[in-house]
């Protein structure tokens, strides 16, 4: 399109220029891309036509979208994104993360991803859970406590007799704690009590407060059933997703004074807690670190 002309008029597809002078005319185009970088000028007189060339500079591109490039906290540069070519750039790279020399517990990975000539941002947090660090911990103790690596009970449990049996014990209650992989659906577990001597077989019951967490966040599932037999408490519970969860079971050592329990032989108890994997009967093996266990011992 013919803009404005000097020394020239431009009228109908025509110009008109006065005989030895030149004319300058402006004009405007839309090229459909940047494969563009040739302009052609043509003029018809008397029946003969005239060229002229010049080639097109492009100093960025003015239609479409600039190409972007895409960095990352961890990985550095990804590449050019470009929404002249695709809308969605997908950037995919593999990292591995070590949990060689980490204690049990929660830890966080962040990552940003960055656009250069933009500086916008997004970011993610991947939470790792190490496993295989079963715990028996004070009674206030939380999920978050236990993936904080909060320390194990001190001073195991300790009774106090009158008249040849148990009337007084110190914690009254204390957790079990132990972080397992659980698919999405419906997981059975059961955490199995074994005593030292084995004549002594006080086994203690759950108490309420027990839980399962979801692991990322401790948040408490709804709907978890605990039932005891014996030695043995069994957890059933319907996890959202594949991952790591963290059983929280309370068990009452004020039981053995609730039920005027005799002392074990020689005074002193330990009770062992592992967890295996499916319902009574047990089968298999525990579940590799599930292990923790507290003594009884008189004050």
């Amino acid at each position: 399109t013919i803009g404005t002309c000097t020394n020239g008029t431009f009228s109908a597809g025509n110009l008109t220029v006065a005989a030895a002078t030149t004319a300058t005319c402006t004009y405007s185009a839309a090229p459909t891309d940047r494969t563009a970088t040739l302009n052609t000028a043509t003029a018809t007189l008397n029946g003969q036509s005239y060229t002229g060339t010049a080639a097109v500079a492009w100093t960025g591109n003015t239609i479409g979208h600039n190409p972007v490039t895409v960095t990352d906290s961890y990985a550095g540069t990804l590449g050019t994104a470009d929404a002249d070519v695709q809308s969605v750039w997908t950037f995919t790279y593999p990292r591995t993360i070590s949990t060689v020399g980490l204690a049990c517990g929660s830890y966080t990975y962040p990552n940003t991803a960055q656009i250069t000539e933009t500086g916008q941002s997004a970011s993610q947090t991947v939470t790792v859970i190490v496993q295989g660090c079963a715990k028996i911990m004070p009674t206030n103790t939380t999920c978050q406590d236990y993936l904080n690596g909060a320390p194990s009970l001190v001073g195991g449990i300790q009774y106090s007799v009158k008249n040849g049996v148990i009337n007084q014990v110190n914690p009254g209650v204390f957790f079990y704690f132990n972080a397992v992989n659980a698919v999405a659906g419906t997981n059975t577990f059961t955490i199995h009590q074994s005593i030292t001597p084995g004549s002594f077989t006080a086994y203690l019951p759950f108490a309420a407060g027990s839980n399962v967490y979801l692991a990322s966040t401790c948040t408490s599932l709804s709907g978890v059933t605990i039932t005891q037999s014996g030695a043995d408490t069994v957890v059933t519970f319907t996890a959202p997703s594949t991952g790591s969860y963290v059983f929280g079971i309370k068990y009452s050592a004020s039981f053995l004074s609730q039920t005027k329990v005799t002392p074990p032989i020689g005074g002193t108890a330990t009770y062992d807690y592992s967890m295996y994997n499916g319902g009574l009967p047990l089968s298999g093996s525990p579940i590799d670190g599930s292990d923790a266990s507290v003594d009884l011992t008189p004050k």
